[in-house]
């Protein structure tokens, strides 16, 4: 929470922002988060950027299928936890979900490990005007929305920050398995790549 610029109260563990021609290199390491719907790190407006051998690793748990109608955490009025209307717009527990209530069974959503139902975490997040960054050898799994992701539809929704587009982002022989929503996810972005990646088990 002692990350500064972020109006939504939306920061991540770790960020990387305003910064140019920087490596970050790692040997067999992992990043680990233990609350549910929290990322791990974000690059915003930066150039020159080089992620390597980093591995991002989710809580890996989300909340229960409803076994009638197959729905969970990305619900409705019909079942599942009805996250209709706001689901991918808030990262990082910045939205207290848990007074909500479930129109189909009326059970309120409470907390589910340590995090609120409904708000989304990204292993890693690139977004707001980056140039030339690139991803490879890095793993993500277990994240309740991405593994990797460029461009966040909340950037827009519901507050309009008002960031550039991303260009240029190459992801090279990463490996995202078991995420969620999307094991890579691209939107406000051109000249994206991605080369000799692996995507296994994508979705709910």
């Amino acid at each position: 929470t002692a990350l500064t610029g972020f109006p939504g109260g939306d920061q991540p563990c770790l960020l990387l922002r305003k910064k140019n021609k920087v490596k970050l290199i790692g040997n067999n390491t992992t990043f680990k988060v233990n609350t549910h719907a929290q990322g791990i790190m974000e690059i915003q407006s930066s150039a020159d950027v080089v992620v390597e051998g980093i591995k991002f690793q989710g809580l890996g748990v989300y909340p229960a299928i409803d076994t009638v109608t197959g729905y969970a955490e990305k619900g409705n009025d019909n079942g599942g936890y009805d996250t209709s209307g706001f689901w991918g717009y808030y990262k990082n527990n910045s939205y207290d979900s848990s007074g909500r209530m479930n129109p189909s069974t009326g059970q309120v959503f409470g907390t589910f490990n340590g995090g609120f139902i409904g708000n989304v975490g990204i292993g890693l997040l690139i977004h707001n005007a980056n140039r030339r960054i690139t991803i490879r050898n890095c793993e993500a799994t277990g994240f309740n929305y991405s593994g990797f992701q460029v461009g966040h539809a909340g950037d827009k929704v519901p507050v309009n920050l008002g960031y550039g587009i991303s260009e240029h982002i190459r992801f090279e022989k990463c490996y995202s398995r078991n995420n969620y929503s999307q094991n890579y996810y691209f939107v406000d972005c051109i000249y994206s790549t991605v080369d000799t990646c692996i995507s296994v088990n994508a979705g709910h």
